[in-house]
Parts: C-alpha cells; sequence; structure tokens
C-alpha cells in the first residue's frame, strides 16, 4: 500500500510540477513536501485540506497507510480541537 508521502509526489508528478511549484500553491515550503515525499514528515490535517482544495481531490483519495500515521493525524486533531473549545470558552465567558 502506499504510503500519504508516495500519493502526494504521485499527485505533484500528475499535475507536472516542481515540488517548489507544488508546495508553493499548498502554502508550504519545498523542503516540506520533499520531507512528506520521503515519509520524514506527515503533513498537517491543514496541508490535506489545502491539497485538496487546490488539487481537487478527496482527503479520502489520499488515505493514511498506517495506524502510526492516522494516530498522529489523530492527536494533532484532538489538540487543535481543544485549542479551539478553550478560545471559544474565553471568548464567551
Amino acid at each position: 500500500m502506499e504510503t500519504i508521502g508516495e500519493k502526494i509526489k504521485k499527485l505533484r508528478i500528475k499535475n507536472n510540477l516542481s515540488q517548489e511549484r507544488f508546495a508553493k500553491r499548498v502554502g508550504v515550503s519545498g523542503k516540506s513536501i520533499s520531507a512528506y515525499e520521503t515519509n520524514k514528515a506527515l503533513p498537517s490535517l491543514k496541508v490535506l485540506e489545502k491539497i485538496e482544495r487546490v488539487y481537487q481531490v478527496s482527503i479520502m483519495d489520499i488515505p493514511y497507510t498506517n495506524k502510526e500515521e492516522l494516530s498522529k493525524h489523530m492527536d494533532t486533531m484532538l489538540k487543535t480541537m481543544n485549542n479551539l473549545k478553550d478560545t471559544l470558552q474565553k471568548l464567551y465567558a
């Protein structure tokens, strides 16, 4: 099964873009795209959502390939949701 990095690379190549041009459209650095493609780093949910919008693909088309990847992203999502909850509580307290 392909890793998320391999899927990002495949999408980039399909669109005939360098890492730098792909990165610019997504709002990250070329080094970040390189790290994703070589599985040295995982893109955040925010980056995945941007890829989805810019390249008109579904996040479901870029599946997590193992429990560790999914767990990391679930932790990130939980932290983001907790931060949002705290912010909203401060605003409406």
